[in-house]
């Protein structure tokens, strides 16, 4: 990856369950970024980004629980900044 020193930066990788959000994860991760690893309908795809990237560098998997998925993007932008470390 090239691009500036990403270390201790945080990412939110949205689709990160399966294909090209699971394949950005992992690269971040190695720049030592600390991971929101977003999923829509799959956890179990998920949960194992989640293990790889935290191989490399720590992360969380946030979820939206109920109906609420039209106000995720404010939903999100809270929870991620409530738990990830500055």
């Amino acid at each position: 990856m090239i691009c500036e020193d990403l270390k201790g930066r945080r990412v939110l990788v949205t689709g990160a369950n399966s294909g090209i959000g699971s394949a950005a994860a992992i690269p971040f991760s190695e720049q030592n970024c600390y991971i929101g690893v977003h999923y829509f309908c799959t956890p179990e795809g998920a949960k194992k980004t989640l293990e790889q990237t935290n191989k490399n560098s720590d992360g969380i998997m946030p979820t939206i629980e109920g109906e609420k998925r039209c106000e995720v993007q404010s939903v999100y932008y809270f929870e991620c900044s409530a738990r990830l470390p500055y």
